[in-house]
């Protein structure tokens, strides 16, 4: 790792690293996709302003951000609170960056913070464009055919200004002063590639695609705006998207498990990545409201938005030596139906499941996973592997009207449990 010699810098440089960056560094490896794409998002930001922006144009970039995430398909209000987040944690850091006085301190150390996060997007990018990518497959496909070739002739000029910069992993920067950072960086072409867009139009063309993140700042005199065209844009699989090719993204590797004890804990951990890595919003050990007061604490919770409905999986993990039999079927069927968010899809993974189990979680409506081995820090990849291919054809086996009405379904079961709970309640008192 880098190490800076000098003893200030040194101080401020663990300051920033342990409370700011390698917090988001964190968030780009952990959590739900769209507050790892608004980490991610945010240390492109970072790198690309040399780890010093000004205050205005973190607020500039937090909007633009918000909006992006927004477009790519994540609720409008999670969008807003996680871009606020990001902003408050930039704001903080730049707060405590400016604590130097001397502008070459300051200076040098900018430049260390952004050769951490130099060396770490090289390591975080696959995974993060990636899923990038498969927020704008939707986007890519509802364009025009003009509008594709529009963008396809766009990423070969942008491509010809990347030079010495590694755009797939770092993007590309545009800035200028006073009028459009496109206009400045590849001139009347911008108006050749959209004629009947003006060069702002372009940038919010492109912004509404998810494609680039804006900023900007101001003095009394001039207006200096920037754009970032985010690193998806430079792949080889975008241009598959502009071309047509249904082409497979390359699936997210779990991440590593060492360490986490108990065993329960890593089949609960792999469960939850491969939801997260499916695109549903995933908790563990989530405490859930229970008909009758009390709560129940759920293995996996899993949340997707699709369309105007929310989608709830429940999952369990049965992370045992022994076979799991037909009694703890039962109870986790009984556990289902007394949640007050009855979920929309059962899943139960285990090593090994009796016949008598395994026929009457079926039965009960379970997605059924057997492993054939208990899971371990060892065998995690391929045990990911396993769970990844079984969930993945079951949610592309099923289209989105069909999930719609699953969920109805699951609604209105839900409605008449709780009346019948009230009656039930009233009788008895």
């Amino acid at each position: 790792m880098y190490s800076p010699s000098t003893g200030l810098i040194k101080q401020y440089f663990d300051t920033l690293m342990k409370d700011y960056i390698s917090k988001l560094m964190g968030q780009c490896s952990r959590g739900d996709e769209v507050r790892r794409l608004a980490a991610y998002f945010s240390l492109l930001f970072l790198y690309n302003r040399d780890c010093d922006p000004l205050s205005e144009e973190i607020s500039r970039f937090q909007l633009s951000l918000s909006q992006v995430l927004s477009n790519l398909g994540f609720e409008k209000a999670l969008a807003e609170k996680v871009s606020l987040d990001n902003k408050l944690l930039l704001l903080d850091y730049l707060r405590v960056l400016h604590a130097l006085d001397s502008l070459d301190l300051r200076s040098s150390l900018a430049q260390c913070i952004k050769y951490e996060i130099h060396e770490s997007l090289k390591e975080l990018s696959r995974e993060l464009v990636n899923i990038h990518l498969r927020k704008l497959s939707r986007i890519i496909r509802q364009l025009k055919e003009n509008e594709k070739r529009s963008l396809k002739e766009l990423r070969e000029c942008l491509m010809k200004l990347a030079k010495g910069i590694d755009v797939r992993v770092y993007g590309l920067k545009l800035a200028s002063q006073d009028v459009s950072p496109l206009v400045e960086a590849i001139g009347k072409r911008v108006g050749e590639l959209f004629p009947r867009m003006g060069p702002y139009d372009v940038e919010r063309f492109l912004e509404k695609l998810g494609l680039c993140i804006t900023w900007s700042w101001s003095s009394r005199r001039h207006y200096y705006p920037s754009l970032l065209i985010l690193p998806a844009m430079f792949t080889d699989d975008f241009l598959s998207l502009l071309e047509g090719v249904q082409k497979p993204f390359e699936k997210l590797k779990p991440i590593s498990y060492k360490g986490i004890e108990p065993s329960r804990e890593i089949l609960e951990s792999i469960v939850a990545d491969v939801l997260k890595s499916l695109g549903f919003q995933v908790e563990t050990n989530k405490k859930l409201g229970a008909r009758g007061r009390g709560e129940i604490e759920v293995d996996v919770w899993g949340s997707k938005l699709i369309d105007t409905t929310r989608f709830y999986v429940y999952a369990s993990c049965k992370n045992w030596n022994r076979e799991v039999d037909r009694p703890v079927i039962d109870e986790e069927f009984g556990r289902t139906l007394q949640l007050i968010q009855i979920p929309h899809l059962k899943i139960l993974v285990a090593r090994k499941l009796t016949e008598p189990a395994k026929n009457i979680a079926l039965s009960d409506g379970f997605i059924v996973i057997e492993l054939g081995e208990k899971a371990s820090t060892s065998n995690a990849e391929e045990i990911y592997q396993i769970i990844y291919k079984h969930l993945r054809e079951v949610f592309t086996g099923i289209a989105p009207p069909e999930l719609q009405r699953i969920a109805k379904e699951a609604k209105e079961i839900s409605e008449r449990l709780k009346l019948l709970a009230e009656e039930i309640e009233r009788m008895s008192s």
